[in-house]
């Protein structure tokens, strides 16, 4: 899969429940084309959910998602489908196979997708394994056999191969040392700026997400309460921006006891 012309996404009314528990309601969101958007808010407030409902790996209760020429509603599997075929998902818990080599899990998608060899799609796993610091010495080696932030490393570089025209990153930083960090960071900046990619990441990085994002949208109790330009964010004048991105204990954010992500 290479890289194509980046499209915008655009969410209308989108809505996600579970039994009796409402997690989305009435999402409307436009990720820009061609740039890096973060979602942030609270943890247990659908953010995963928001992006899995977005790959249609969980059906959507009503709403619609729009990207390029694919217009998307629920019980649609066939135009997810083909929206899942131009994206690049890194998952929370990384997803990995446990029963297949680190480079066989970056390279999944060149292997049974795009049926290149497995002597091609290993030499573009590797190239895709040092971005993140991971060495050749690695590519034999089994998850388990790995360390959880080494695992999120693999899942960054597994979204990233082929050149997806979106990326779809749920926390790609979460667990990893600060030096790390920013060269994740620096990779997606790279992805965003030299590739055109549209990006869309969940963080609860309020340094990366004030400094190192196009854009921002604020996800609170099943609505998006803000979004807007990264330079917009100190002059919002949005409570639940505010309280979110200085991690303020006070505000209109109350602390949950139980709730789901």
């Amino acid at each position: 899969m290479q890289s194509g012309a980046a499209e915008a996404i655009t969410i209308e009314g989108l809505a996600k429940s579970f039994v009796d528990k409402e997690v989305l309601r009435s999402i409307s969101l436009t990720v820009p084309a061609g740039e890096s958007t973060v979602l942030i808010g609270p943890s247990a407030t659908g953010k995963s959910v928001l992006l899995k409902c977005l790959l249609g790996l969980m059906p959507i209760d009503s709403g619609s998602m729009k990207y390029g020429n694919l217009e998307l509603h629920a019980q649609d599997a066939d135009g997810w489908s083909a929206f899942q075929s131009r994206a690049g998902m890194l998952f929370q818990q990384n997803a990995l196979f446990d029963s297949l080599r680190i480079w066989e899990n970056v390279a999944f998608r060149l292997i049974n997708q795009e049926r290149m060899s497995r002597k091609k799609a290993r030499e573009r796993a590797l190239i895709r394994m040092a971005e993140v610091g991971l060495g050749e010495e690695m590519a034999d080696l089994f998850p388990v056999e790995l360390s959880g932030g080494m695992q999120k490393r693999v899942g960054v570089a597994r979204a990233m191969i082929g050149n997806p025209e979106l990326l779809i990153l749920d926390d790609p930083t979460a667990g990893l040392d600060p030096i790390l960090t920013n060269s994740i960071l620096s990779l997606i900046e790279r992805a965003t700026a030299g590739k055109g990619t549209t990006v869309l990441v969940v963080t609860g990085d309020m340094k990366a997400a004030r400094s190192r994002f196009d854009n921002v949208a604020m996800l609170f109790d099943g609505e998006i309460k803000w979004s807007g330009r990264r330079e917009a964010v100190p002059d919002a004048g949005n409570p639940y921006l505010e309280q979110m991105i200085n991690g303020r204990a006070r505000g209109p954010i109350k602390m949950r006891l139980a709730a789901r992500d």
